[in-house]
């Protein structure tokens, strides 16, 4: 079962349906919504039902999923399990007349319920405390609670045993039978609907039919709503007849490939239009789509983008709506000069095909189940690794205690909080009882099984829109006969890239802040500098914040800015020159000029200092240093970090920028 990702289109399998294992679902001891009693062995003291821990036992349950390897029953109360197919026959016995077992627990607690009604009455009866509501004629003030309270105590000869009678029926008896009254209604409302159990199973098969109808439906909507979403981003000349298509397996994101609005702190889905138009340019076109006929996904942005809402609650739910719209995926698709953008409904992952295969059959495997669910699969090979550090970091733990016996745990470096457990770096909370074997003796095995192959069918999709763009589209064309779930077909017409891999780099990452240090060793009067109307902004918000928390007039005074910019005062400037540099301090001292805030009144002289760690030395900056952070994936997905300061050292490098007068009286 080698499910090599991408595969050819092919018809969808059935977790459940396992050829090596034959159940005969409609008849024989083995039946959905057939009823069985399950032998089970008390895990504690059960005072209500008289069992203790160890005792073995019987409860009663219906078949509700028969799957390839394991039964799963469930009780009309609380109870579950799944019971593997090997165990059937010593855990389970068939209950031939399931009706006769219902009938005689609905009459059980029926009969308890009237019992214990029947208890109250007569207790209440007997401490005169009974309160009558039938219709007896006109009240009258010797009727009704003070009349039957007056004839109980006319009848009492020990006043103070009636008084403890009555206080002991408050606090401990009436309780009780209430509380003994709820839950038999509570076991007898259970036992009423437990014959709709079968019922329920009986539509299990129909729930995996829809299941597999909305599939199919999924799949015919990407098939065929390509070529209604498709825009022409540039035309030109198609490519050759039997170019085959290049699919790029890693998502890309428009805002760190184009670097479009870095200084806004990145582009997003209002930009999109911008860089289609980037796109097109040939340098651009053939870095991102370098193949003749290439598809790339991509997303707009990786990081939601900062946006001010300034405490109106309507902005903030614009501001959830456009972050969603920034985690829109499209299609790129080049056809020798020719690009087109795609809406897809895909939300491809980092990569849209995997390296490699998602399982590979013969490979065994271990499995950690969270909630009936899959948490985490890996290797047998790749557990033991982990086993090994967990026993080390175990061994270690025990050394540490011995030789700490007066410290707590909570300080032993080798253990969480967690008894029987250790973090084991770049893996996490590792605990051995926690991991099951991944084959069939695992009840299970279905589970991740259809986890295997939902992943599976998320990537095959990808064959899906392939072979729409080929049918449904004009946008490969002119192309010959593509048929993708046949083996030759998919291989002549199709090539698989795989980038992600080649993305991968030895070694550490370019560091941006030794790079700053480097440069801003030279800083001194006269450089030319960027990072000063940041770092103002961030002081101006903190300013603008403690005032708003002082003004109950700002109706939102728990909203915080992260940077500000006052309307009438223009700040240092985004370019500026040192013109007074404090060597010992390291910082540089801007002076500026703002408007006055009285009528006719002169400008106002602002003063600011700022560090020289929160600034970039432009003067000392080579045009292309840029490079070295951009070619690096991992530091290209940081680029909100050094983009606008390296950026704009480029721009200004190459005249696209100037740098405003000090005093803000025109430029330099």
């Amino acid at each position: 079962m080698n499910k090599n990702i991408i595969k050819p289109l092919q018809e969808e399998s059935n977790v459940s349906g396992d050829p090596d294992v034959t159940i005969d679902r409609g008849q024989g001891e083995l039946e959905l919504g057939a009823w069985y009693w399950v032998k089970s062995v008390a895990s504690w003291d059960d005072e209500e039902n008289r069992r203790k821990k160890g005792d073995e036992y019987e409860w009663f349950g219906c078949a509700m999923h028969i799957g390839s390897n394991y039964v799963e029953i469930r009780s009309p109360g609380s109870s579950y399990t799944r019971v593997h197919l090997d165990d059937f026959w010593t855990v389970l016995r068939r209950e031939e007349n399931p009706e006769a077992v219902i009938a005689g627990r609905v009459e059980h607690w029926r009969t308890r319920a009237y019992e214990l009604v029947a208890e109250i009455q007569n207790l209440t009866q007997r401490l005169g405390t009974a309160n009558s509501r039938t219709i007896a004629g006109p009240a009258t003030p010797s009727s009704g609670s003070t009349s039957s309270a007056l004839v109980a105590l006319s009848g009492q000869v020990d006043l103070n045993a009636y008084k403890t009678a009555l206080t002991v029926a408050k606090e401990k008896t009436i309780p009780a039978l209430h509380d003994g009254l709820k839950k038999a209604n509570e076991k007898l409302s259970i036992w009423i609907k437990a014959s709709m159990l079968s019922l329920e199973a009986s539509i299990v098969p129909m729930r995996d039919t829809i299941k597999t109808i909305d599939d199919r439906l999924f799949s015919f909507g990407l098939y065929a709503g390509l070529s209604e979403s498709a825009v022409q981003c540039c035309n030109g000349s198609p490519s050759d007849y039997d170019e085959p298509l290049h699919v790029m397996q890693r998502r890309l994101y428009m805002d760190e490939e184009a670097l479009l609005a870095y200084e806004a702190g990145g582009m997003d889905f209002r930009d999109i239009g911008e860089f289609d138009a980037w796109l097109c340019r040939p340098e651009n076109r053939d870095r991102i789509l370098p193949f003749p006929r290439t598809l790339v996904a991509m997303r707009v942005r990786r990081s939601p983008k900062e946006r001010e809402t300034h405490g109106d609650l309507l902005t903030a739910f614009i501001k959830i709506d456009e972050e969603q719209a920034d985690k829109w995926t499209f299609l790129y698709v080049r056809n020798g000069d020719q690009v087109w953008r795609i809406a897809c409904e895909i939300d491809f992952g980092p990569m849209i095909f995997p390296d490699g295969s998602v399982y590979r059959e013969g490979e065994p495997m271990m499995v950690r189940m969270f909630a009936n669910s899959v948490d985490k699969l890996v290797t047998r090979a790749e557990y033991e690794q982990h086993l090994a550090a967990y026993r080390d970091l175990k061994e270690k733990s025990k050394t540490w205690r011995r030789a700490n016996p007066d410290k707590d745990t909570f300080h032993d470096p080798h253990v969480t909080s967690l008894r029987d457990s250790v973090h084991i770096p770049n893996f996490g909370t590792f605990r051995p009882h926690e991991w099951k074997p991944f084959d069939r003796s695992n009840v299970h095995f279905d589970d991740v099984m259809e986890e295997i192959e939902r992943k599976i069918k998320e990537y095959n999709r990808v064959a899906v829109v392939i072979q729409g763009l080929f049918d449904r589209s004009e946008i490969l064309h002119p192309h010959p006969v593509v048929q993708t779930w046949r083996p030759d077909s998919f291989a002549r017409s199709v090539k698989l890239v795989y980038d992600a891999t080649l993305a991968l780099h030895d070694g550490e990452k370019p560091d941006f802040e030794a790079y700053r240090i480097r440069l801003n060793a030279l800083l001194g009067p006269g450089s030319v500098v960027v990072g000063q109307e940041r770092y103002w902004m961030a002081r101006e918000a903190e300013k603008e914040n403690a005032r708003r928390d002082r003004d109950d007039r700002t109706g939102a005074p728990s909203y915080r800015y992260t940077f500000y910019k006052p309307h009438d005062n223009p700040g240092p400037g985004r370019i500026a020159t040192i013109v007074e540099w404090k060597p010992r301090a390291r910082t540089a001292i801007f002076n500026w000029e703002r408007e006055s805030r009285k009528w006719h009144g002169d400008p106002i002289r602002c003063t600011l200092s700022v560090p020289a760690n929160a600034m970039l030395n432009m003067s000392a900056y080579h045009p292309g240093d840029f490079r070295q952070f951009f070619a690096d994936p991992r530091t290209r997905a940081e680029y909100l970090q050094w983009a606008p300061l390296l950026l704009t050292a480029e721009d200004w490098h190459a005249g696209k920028l100037r740098e405003l007068d000090p005093l803000n009286v025109g430029h330099v």
